[in-house]
């Protein structure tokens, strides 16, 4: 049997837990598929790491596997860790399944052991509510998030992306004490923070009148 690997970590997850990471999957479904007898090739190894489960269209991973699929699929079972590293949209998530399905492609989950696919209606009825636990689960995470960045923001600090007069900048490699595989810290841009100290010079020379309104920006 030929078998290729799926592996996927959502941004929102922490790679301090290590089993998480893509390449711990990797690394767990090419023992499975040993332990199964089943062959894998490197060319059959698709991930996506730091893309939410919500996402299908735009996760290059899991297109290119998709893209394989045709006109006749060159391998027979797709290893993930769990249902939930296919995605944790409850619709989305059993379409990717079917496809494959109707590919002649399985789908096993290498942490329970079992075979994803569906085969009889309790089956499907089974993995649908699974599907459905692992999409609220998404849901509230995202809820947590956002209170957590609101909580933030209105305490000053940035909450994530790129702020204006600054660059980002990687000032670590591999991973730190904490398991994180990235960190970043703010440098200045100076050629964007110029029109900014040019402003701010004439508005501390020129105070404002008590109860007058300030000019624009480009003023």
């Amino acid at each position: 049997m030929i078998a290729v690997i799926y592996a996927r970590k959502s941004a929102e997850q922490g790679v301090a837990i290590d089993a998480k990471s893509v390449t711990r999957q990797v690394e767990g479904a090419r023992a499975y598929a040993a332990s199964k007898g089943w062959t894998v090739s490197d060319e059959f190894v698709f991930t996506d790491d730091g893309v939410s489960g919500a996402e299908f269209e735009k996760r290059p991973g899991l297109q290119s596997l998709m893209a394989v699929l045709k006109p006749r699929a060159p391998f027979n079972i797709v290893i993930v860790s769990e249902q939930k590293s296919i995605g944790r949209a409850m619709f989305e998530t059993g379409y990717v399944i079917k496809r494959l399905d109707e590919a002649g492609v399985e789908v096993w989950g290498y942490l329970e052991n079992r075979c994803i696919t569906p085969r009889d209606p309790m089956e499907k009825m089974v993995f649908t509510m699974q599907r459905s636990s692992d999409e609220d689960h998404r849901n509230k995470t995202s809820l947590r998030m956002h209170e957590k960045h609101t909580q933030l923001a209105r305490m000053g600090y940035v909450t994530g992306g790129r702020c204006y007069g600054y660059r980002n900048v990687d000032v670590t490699s591999g991973t730190d004490q904490h398991g994180r595989g990235r960190l970043l810290e703010r440098a200045q841009d100076r050629a964007e923070q110029a029109p900014l100290n040019g402003w701010r010079a004439r508005r501390d020379s020129n105070p404002l009148p008590l109860g007058s309104k300030p000019s624009a920006l480009s003023k």
